[in-house]
């Protein structure tokens, strides 16, 4: 896609492309392995929130919220 595609497509459209789902799927991954890294250090208590973010160029960002931990408090708000 072109930066004026990407600046153009709805932020459905951007994250039903292959490529920016693999990248969020990669990233959450890695937010998955960061996290159980922190609780062991720090404890579960944490209270942390992640996001998966793919750069679009300069263009955009797409962002997807992790699911929280299935023991955790909600988010005020």
């Amino acid at each position: 896609m072109s930066g004026k595609d990407v600046k153009a497509a709805s932020r459905g459209e951007l994250m039903e492309l292959a490529k920016v789902k693999d990248a969020l799927d990669e990233a959450e991954g890695q937010i998955a392995a960061y996290r159980a890294s922190l609780e062991k250090s720090r404890g579960e208590a944490l209270k942390l929130r992640s996001f998966a973010v793919v750069a679009l160029g300069f263009e955009r960002l797409v962002v997807r919220a992790s699911p929280p931990r299935p023991d955790a408090a909600p988010m005020p708000g």
